[in-house]
């Protein structure tokens, strides 16, 4: 067996064909085998750089910049786009590439002249295809600092943008107290097209991104850290990304959540009937109990009541009783009402003490729990069991005794 590990990049060829994924190879040494056995992986290595010719100018002078982009990988990147962008201004092409293939190299300079004084940082990005169709992007800035030739430059102002990735338990996008974050989640910064940075959020839930002036994307939760659902965003929607202009100090850039809600085709039913053998289970031959009162509770509150069928059987489904309609999940108590005339309980589905009641743990994930049984017997109560056994037992002693004095003496 030979195995090997820590290699970036999806594997495209293996020695014995195989390709299952476990960088394994199973090799029996013998005089026809090759003696090299190899593993192939596409690395994709896509490289931006820029430069500029001189980064201290005067007002009216000229500056050239030059982008460079190279394939460092041993894969090609597909429908390249070459992007720039002065301060204030959209991006501008620089150039396309249908195929990128390895090792090729593309250049680009372009010149222009600055009118007013300032520190002008602008960013080149190169963003394309994999071969598997995900993207990838890289940037690089370069930052020119212009005079008017006698007094010192005006700094042109970066800014901070924050917010909250947060349970937004009222759903207004305002943490309130008694709101928690959520902490250690991913948060993505991207210009235009390409990733520009990554931050990860505090124990508060907040995330901030500094030294920023421009036109920039969040993107929340990009790894599906949190699980629960979205309900709340900065710009309305509920897509977890928010394209915000930076020319101010900016926050409140806020994504709430909330705990899933059930599964709408959740359901919970099960049989009110005479167990006659006690297993809790709705045999052959069992009868149900009809118009017993069963009730939900959640959170030590009622929630619904029905009553059960001709046969025993009581439904609480999720998805046409309008008050189960976006429950939480949580804990759920099943509990029935006044049991049926002159019986006894003799089963229930969590095995618990015969106390008419049923606690259960519902997920997002739960779809039907159908055999929440109670069972009970009509035959004889619990007493009466208990006095039949006594009664049988003294009759065993009584007839037992008869006949020790029935027996002859044997002298």
């Amino acid at each position: 067996m030979v195995r090997y590990s820590n290699v970036e990049g999806p594997i495209v060829s293996e020695y014995d064909g195989t390709l299952n994924g476990t960088n394994e190879v199973n090799y029996v040494p013998n005089l026809s085998n090759p003696p090299y056995v190899n593993f192939g992986h596409w690395d994709h290595h896509l490289q931006i750089e820029k430069s500029v010719d001189d980064g201290t100018v005067e007002v009216g002078d000229t500056v050239e910049y030059t982008v460079i982009v190279r394939n460092l990988g041993n894969m090609p990147f597909y429908y390249l786009d070459v992007t720039d962008t002065l301060e204030d201004e959209d991006p501008v092409s620089l150039g396309t590439d249908e195929i990128f293939e390895p090792g090729e190299v593309h250049t680009y300079t372009y010149s222009t002249t600055f009118s007013d004084e300032g520190t002008y940082d602008n960013v080149a990005a190169a963003t394309g295809y994999r071969p598997d169709e995900s993207t990838i992007g890289v940037v690089d800035d370069a930052t020119v600092v212009v005079t008017d030739g006698d007094n010192p430059p005006r700094q042109t102002t970066r800014y901070t943008l924050s917010g909250y990735l947060f349970s937004d338990i009222d759903g207004d996008n305002t943490v309130d107290d008694g709101e928690t974050g959520y902490e250690g989640v991913t948060v993505d910064l991207y210009l235009g097209d390409s990733l520009y940075r990554t931050t990860t959020t505090n124990a508060d839930g907040r995330y901030s991104f500094s030294d920023l002036r421009g036109e920039y994307t969040v993107v929340a939760n990009p790894d599906n850290e949190i699980m629960d659902a979205q309900v709340s965003e900065a710009d309305g929607t509920l897509d977890q990304e928010v394209t915000e202009s930076v020319y101010a100090t900016t926050s409140n850039i806020n994504f709430g959540y909330q705990p899933a809600p059930l599964d709408v085709t959740t359901l919970i039913s099960g049989y009110v009937f005479n167990d006659l053998n006690s297993d809790n289970i709705f045999d052959a031959g069992e009868t149900g109990y009809s118009n017993v009162e069963v009730t939900l509770w959640f959170d030590g509150e009622p929630v619904t009541t029905t009553l059960t069928a001709a046969n025993g059987l009581y439904v609480f489904d999720f998805l046409t009783n309008p008050e189960l309609n976006g429950m939480d999940p949580g804990e759920y108590t099943v509990t029935i009402g006044t049991a049926p005339t002159g019986v006894y309980q003799v089963s229930e589905y969590d095995g618990t003490p015969m106390d008419s009641t049923v606690v259960l743990e519902l997920t997002e994930e739960t779809e039907a729990i159908t055999d929440v049984n109670f069972g009970f017997k009509s035959s004889v109560t619990p007493s009466g069991e208990t006095y039949y056994y006594q009664w049988t037992l003294l009759g065993c002693l009584i007839l037992l005794a008869g006949a020790f004095l029935r027996k002859k003496p044997s002298f």
